[in-house]
């Protein structure tokens, strides 16, 4: 029996992708990363050489020229301050005041880049630590006796990092004051909003609020991180130093069965608060937080690290229980290695390839959550160019400007479009499990 005209498909190759047009460019678009290589080229070019490419200031437009269309020229605009720009052309146009739309995007991709990376950065380094940690100990339910030297490593630790906030605070204002001194630049007083002496709520809602005109991380906030981080490994190492001390192998070791310090109940622990974080509607958690602590750039970076830190827990998890079971791990522990050796040396670098996937897909929603929280006012605040902040000031003029809208739009688009393409490239080559043989 012949079956003329089957409509049953002819598999994944590529003579059947070209016969359709929209679903071979959507394939080629994922196989091949040309486009978000150049999507993401041009935002880090933008991000780096932005505001020294950027035809006119960000902050200063005349009014004459509000709403002007893309790529129109205007006699009422300032000069630029690049002598190459034509006078008074405006290629994405001017918004409700006479900016310049370009030079404001070059400026906002710099602000994007600088919250993604840092809260990235934060993030990966928890996620990653809790989520092989969770990994290496589920299904153990003996307690293992913690190290005196790993105990000791963490309680110096905690010092040094203490110490080093406490520099931090003391000398970077001298620094900053002798840069301007000497001419290499200015220094911004509102890195002196906080006082040392008085309450840490206050200083942590004076800091949330007050933060350099550029943008950049203030000195208290960044010193206030660094000596809790300190304190919190401190804390930790004292009272590992108890357990190891009193319960596990003195007197109370017969009174107290620490079996809920076991591997099993850890794991269960940070992946049931990995649960619990999960259900939580991402944009109640960052008001709630904007309303305790104010709004300004560093309570957006806490905000993006609060949710970025937890999309890699349990991959990294998932990735450690499959690694610790090999071979090469039972042969490191019957050599006698430290659980922590086998953690960094043997364990570590078998994540990277997963964590560099993750972390490339995070990054596109760190964006979008950015300019979601920009835009509703709990992120950065104007004049400062964010495109969430643009999306914002343009809305009320949408049907006589819509390009105000619609450039940084796109901009976010295009970039959160690219960064998932490459995540899903990087997926296909680095996993051995989802590569194509060729």
């Amino acid at each position: 029996m012949v079956i003329e005209n089957s409509e049953i498909p002819l598999g994944d190759t590529d003579k059947n992708r070209r016969r359709f047009g929209l679903s071979y460019i959507w394939w080629f678009l994922r196989r091949y990363p040309v486009f978000p290589g150049i999507i993401l080229s041009l935002l880090v070019i933008a991000a780096i050489f932005g505001p020294s490419l950027a035809p006119y200031e960000r902050d200063i437009g005349a009014v004459r020229d509000r709403h002007l269309g893309m790529g129109q020229t205007s006699e009422y605009s300032d000069p630029p301050i690049k002598s190459w720009w034509p006078d008074g052309y405006h290629l994405l146009g001017a918004d409700h005041v006479g900016r310049d739309v370009f030079s404001r995007l070059l400026h906002g991709a710099r602000i994007s880049m600088q919250v993604v990376l840092v809260s990235l950065g934060i993030g990966s380094v928890v996620g990653i630590s809790l989520g092989m940690v969770a990994g290496y100990m589920a299904g153990e339910q003996t307690f293992y006796r913690y190290n005196p030297t790993v105990i000791l490593g963490i309680l110096l630790s905690g010092i040094w990092i203490v110490l080093l906030g406490l520099i931090t605070w003391i000398l970077m204002p001298i620094i900053a004051l002798l840069i301007e001194n000497i001419g290499l630049g200015t220094f911004d007083q509102s890195v002196q909003v906080a006082n040392p002496f008085s309450s840490f709520s206050e200083n942590l809602t004076k800091l949330g609020r007050g933060t350099g005109t550029d943008g950049t991380i203030s000195i208290p906030i960044m010193s206030y991180l660094i000596c809790l981080i300190g304190g919190i490994l401190i804390l930790g190492g004292a009272v590992l130093l108890l357990i190891d001390r009193f319960v596990n192998t003195g007197p109370l070791r017969k009174r107290f069965k620490l079996w809920f310090l076991g591997g099993g109940f850890i794991d269960g622990l940070i992946t049931r608060f990995v649960d619990i974080w999960y259900a939580m509607p991402f944009l109640m958690v960052a008001l709630i937080v904007v309303l305790i602590f104010g709004r300004g750039l560093n309570v957006l970076l806490f905000v993006l690290a609060l949710i970025s830190w937890t999309s890699f827990v349990r991959v990294v998890r998932a990735q450690v229980m499959v690694l610790k079971e090999l071979d090469y791990v039972d042969a490191a522990k019957v050599c006698g290695a430290s659980h922590f050796r086998i953690l960094y040396k043997h364990l570590l670098p078998g994540i990277f390839n997963i964590a560099i996937v993750v972390g490339t897909l995070s990054t596109s929603g760190l964006i979008l959550s950015e300019a979601v929280l920009s835009f509703v006012g709990a992120g950065i605040q104007p004049p400062k160019p964010a495109w969430g902040v643009m999306t914002n000031e343009g809305r009320d003029y949408l049907t006589i400007a819509p390009h105000q809208v619609l450039v940084p739009s796109l901009a976010i688009f295009l970039v959160c479009l690219s960064l998932n393409f490459l995540g899903d490239w990087l997926r296909d080559r680095l996993d051995p499990r989802m590569r194509q043989i060729e």
